[in-house]
C-alpha cells in the first residue's frame, strides 16, 4: 500500500523550527571562534540573540530584551533592526507604549531604513496607532493626533518601490480599509475592498 504523508503536529513544527535556530547559533559560534574580532559585533551578538530567542520558541521574551539592551549600552548606538526587534517584541508583551515610542524614532529616521524594514516598520506602527485610538468615537479618530500620524505612514507607504508588489498592495487596500471603517466612510470602505480583491481576479 502507498505511504501516506505523516502531518506534522503542531509540536514536531515546534520543535524542527527551535533546531533551525539552535543549528544558526552553533553557526555563529563558529564564526566567534574563528575570527575573535566578532566577539565584539553588534550585529553577531544580535543574530546569536535572536537564535537563543528562537530555540526558547520565543519562550523568553524579557530575557531577549534583555540581552538587546545589552548591545545597545556596548554599541552606543542601536542599529534599526534591533530597535525593531525591541519594539517587536515590547507589542507581543503588550508593552504598548514602549512598542510605539521605539518605532516612533525609527520612523523618524525611515529614509534610511531598508526597503523590507521600513515596511514592517510602518505597518506595525499603524496597529500601534489603531491600538491607541480604539476607544475613540469616529469624529474624534479624525481629530486626533493618531489618525494625522497615520496618514503620514500611509503617504509614505503609498511612495514605496514595493508599489507594484500585490502582496503589499494588497496588505496596504486593507490597512487603508481598517481606516476608513474608523471613520465610517462606507463607500471608501467598498472601494478599498474592491481595490483589494481585484488584485487576485
Amino acid at each position: 500500500p502507498p505511504k501516506t504523508k505523516k502531518t506534522p503536529t503542531p509540536n514536531t513544527k515546534h520543535n524542527n523550527s527551535a533546531g533551525h535556530y539552535k543549528k544558526a547559533l552553533d553557526y555563529l559560534k563558529e564564526i566567534r571562534d574563528s575570527n575573535k574580532d566578532l566577539n565584539n559585533d553588534p550585529r553577531v551578538q544580535m543574530n546569536e540573540a535572536l537564535a537563543e530567542y528562537g530555540t526558547s520558541r520565543h519562550q523568553k521574551s524579557y530575557r531577549f530584551l534583555s540581552k538587546l539592551s545589552e548591545i545597545t549600552k556596548k554599541s552606543g548606538k542601536p542599529t534599526q533592526i534591533l530597535m525593531y526587534n525591541q519594539a517587536l517584541t515590547n507589542f507581543h508583551l503588550k508593552r504598548f507604549a514602549a512598542a510605539m515610542t521605539i518605532l516612533e524614532n525609527l520612523f523618524e529616521e525611515i529614509e534610511s531604513a531598508s526597503e523590507e524594514l521600513a515596511l514592517r516598520i510602518c505597518f506595525l506602527l499603524l496597529e500601534m496607532y489603531f491600538y491607541s485610538s480604539r476607544d475613540l468615537s469616529s469624529k474624534r479618530f479624525q481629530e486626533s493626533k493618531e489618525y494625522e500620524k497615520m496618514m503620514k505612514v500611509i503617504a509614505f507607504l503609498q511612495k514605496s518601490s514595493s508599489k507594484d508588489s500585490k502582496e503589499f498592495k494588497f496588505r496596504l487596500h486593507l490597512m487603508k480599509t481598517k481606516i476608513q471603517l474608523r471613520i465610517e466612510s462606507t463607500k471608501q470602505v467598498k472601494k478599498e475592498v474592491k481595490a483589494a480583491l481585484d488584485l487576485y481576479e
